[in-house]
């Protein structure tokens, strides 16, 4: 498993630059440049419940996340599954941003091409 790192502090199972799901998917099929992937996996927190599934985050998460990627022109994909060593998963969106629409890409991304 990939080292994970996820700077894309507006998901609901980011805590601490880790992930608290065991296994991510990053999506993009045709993607030809880091910006063309995503992580499909991420979940928009919502500031106006709380909640209680992932109280407890920093003892559930690790930096070694199975990551599932449908990114076949990645120099890392393998059987849909990340080779790499370590995968960063970055949000694209101004920090600053109201932008109710989070745009996430693996900056791990290098085409094949």
């Amino acid at each position: 498993m990939p080292k994970l790192i996820c700077n894309v502090s507006e998901c609901k199972y980011n805590c601490k630059s880790m992930c608290s799901k065991y296994a991510i998917d990053v999506d993009g099929i045709d993607s030809r440049c880091k910006k063309d992937t995503k992580c499909s996996s991420f979940k928009k927190k919502d500031d106006s419940l709380l909640n209680y599934e992932f109280a407890n985050l920093e003892e559930i998460t690790t930096p070694n996340t199975e990551v599932y990627c449908d990114v076949v022109k990645c120099v890392f994909e393998r059987g849909q599954k990340c080779c790499a060593d370590k995968v960063v998963i970055k949000s694209a969106n101004n920090v600053n941003s109201k932008d109710s629409n989070v745009i996430t890409h693996c900056e791990t991304f290098e085409s094949k091409d």
